[in-house]
């Protein structure tokens, strides 16, 4: 079985690679700006956003039975990308594509907390986006397209922390919202779930994310607090209402050892614990 990380490079798309070298033989990805890692590993491949005789080069190369994507940035030329994809996967027997969505696809329903059965529906353009290549993945392969929807992504040195360790730094405040209640997942969460997604041959759609919430004002000053950052300006948004912008993870095939609560995830930024 062969495995391409389209965004092999970026910081879900790294880990997801490391986790899967582990587990299976052919693991291959892709990179948009070379580094010094990359030279003479002929698991990663360049590649340019919307080059698309490039991609089609790839995937003539590679031949993957799986492919995984991680990528961003525009999103006419990731339509196109996934369109292509879906057509490709379309042909292999057994052949899957794995897609990275978001929360934001519930974006314009933010009176809940959302699992996989709900219908989609979104007010943001990045949120419209991730529906758009959904249909695309979901109409060309069915459950064969494997749609992995997630909070936002935290770990340790994440770009998450590392700008929230700058602001304070350059007294910058930040800004942040109260009566918003998220769940949150971490870059090996991810890596996790997905591989024991390909392992055991699991289909359709997962939320891969914490199983409880907590108010994003709070996570993030508990946050600042739990990696002694000192006295953080938060500039603080209070909704007058409360919202909720969740993904919560219902399928019932997930094992608990892979599972997180807000508590592992803040744990695990902190160096706590090593999940």
């Amino acid at each position: 079985m062969k495995i391409l990380i389209l965004g092999a490079s970026g910081y879900a798309g790294s880990y997801i690679k490391k986790v899967l070298d582990e587990k299976f033989n052919d693991v291959f990805g892709t990179y948009h700006t070379l580094r010094n890692d990359y030279k003479g590993n002929m698991s990663m491949i360049p590649y340019e956003l919307g080059d698309m005789e490039g991609l089609l080069n790839i995937l003539q190369k590679v031949n993957p039975d799986i492919v995984i994507s991680c990528l961003t940035g525009d999103f006419t030329k990731l339509v196109l990308l996934h369109t292509i994809i879906s057509e490709y996967i379309k042909e292999k027997e057994n052949g899957r594509l794995i897609f990275l969505s978001s929360a934001n696809v519930f974006d314009g329903a933010l009176e809940k907390a959302h699992f996989e059965y709900d219908v989609p529906k979104a007010a943001s353009e990045y949120g419209k986006f991730k529906i758009q290549c959904e249909k695309i993945i979901c109409g060309a392969l069915g459950e064969r397209g494997i749609i992995i929807r997630i909070p936002e992504i935290y770990g340790r040195n994440c770009p998450r922390i590392l700008k929230l360790k700058e602001a304070v730094k350059a007294h910058i405040p930040i800004k942040t919202f109260q009566n918003l209640y998220m769940n949150y997942t971490t870059n090996r969460q991810i890596a996790e779930w997905i591989a024991y997604i390909i392992e055991n041959d699991l289909t359709g759609i997962f939320h891969v994310g914490t199983k409880d919430m907590s108010d994003y004002a709070g996570f993030q000053k508990k946050l600042a607090d739990k990696l002694s950052l000192g006295q953080p300006t938060f500039e603080i948004t209070k909704e007058p209402i409360r919202l909720t912008q969740a993904v919560l993870p219902g399928r019932n095939e997930i094992p608990d050892s892979i599972q997180l609560n807000v508590e592992d995830v803040i744990h695990h930024i902190t160096g706590t614990v090593s999940f």
